[in-house]
C-alpha cells in the first residue's frame, strides 16, 4: 500500500512540474476552449481509454474514463493505480470539477475535456461559437482558435474505426498517445 501511494505521490508530482511550466500560457483565457458541446447520445456511452503523456523526456501512464449521453459529459483521469486525478461533469447548465489536491490548479479540465470531445464525439456534434472551429480531413481533427491550432487529433488507420490516436498541444509541446479500451453502454442511472 505504502509503494501504490509513493507512486501514485511520485507521478502527481511529476504532473505538477509539467504543468507548472505551463501554467502562465494556461490560465490565458483567450486560450481556453470554449464549454464542450453537449450531446443527445442515447443510450449514454462509456469510453475506457489507455493515455500516455510524453512530455521532454518524460511519458506517463492513465487511464480515462469518458461518459457522453443525455445532455451530460463527464471525464475522469486516473493513475495506473486507480487514484483520481481529477473528474470533470458537464451537463447544458453547470460544470463541476473536482481534483485531487495535489494536482496544481493551472491544470485545465475543461481543457482536457475539449480535447477528449475532439478525439470522440461525431463531427457534427463539435459546434463551438467563432473564432472557435473544428477541421478534418481522413485521418486528423483540428480544434482551431482564430485559425491557429490548439489541438490536432491524428487517428490510425484513419477516424472510422480508430484503433489508436495520438493528440498533439503545439502551445504546452506534449504529446498524448490514446488507445481505445473498452466503449459499452454505461448502466442505466434510474
Amino acid at each position: 500500500m505504502m509503494r501504490l501511494k509513493a507512486a501514485a505521490v511520485g507521478f502527481l508530482l511529476a504532473i505538477a512540474v509539467l504543468m507548472s511550466g505551463c501554467q502562465s500560457a494556461m490560465i490565458a483565457a483567450r486560450h481556453e476552449p470554449p464549454i464542450v458541446p453537449t450531446t443527445s447520445v442515447v443510450p449514454t456511452k462509456r469510453y475506457l481509454q489507455k493515455l500516455t503523456l510524453h512530455w521532454q523526456d518524460e511519458q506517463h501512464h492513465l487511464l480515462g474514463v469518458v461518459e457522453q449521453g443525455d445532455r451530460r459529459v463527464s471525464l475522469a483521469v486516473l493513475t495506473p493505480e486507480g487514484v483520481v486525478l481529477f473528474s470533470v461533469v458537464q451537463t447544458d447548465e453547470d460544470v463541476v470539477i473536482e481534483r485531487n489536491p495535489m494536482v496544481p490548479e493551472a491544470l485545465s479540465p475543461r481543457r482536457i475535456l475539449a480535447e477528449v470531445a475532439l478525439l470522440n464525439w461525431p463531427l457534427e456534434d463539435l459546434v463551438y461559437p467563432s473564432p472557435w472551429q473544428v477541421a478534418q480531413t481522413r485521418d486528423c481533427r483540428t480544434l482551431q482558435n482564430a485559425g491557429a491550432i490548439v489541438v490536432q487529433a491524428q487517428y490510425f488507420p484513419q477516424i472510422e474505426g480508430w484503433q489508436r490516436a495520438e493528440m498533439t498541444q503545439p502551445e504546452f509541446g506534449y504529446r498524448l498517445e490514446i488507445v481505445p479500451l473498452q466503449e459499452q453502454a454505461a448502466p442505466d442511472e434510474h
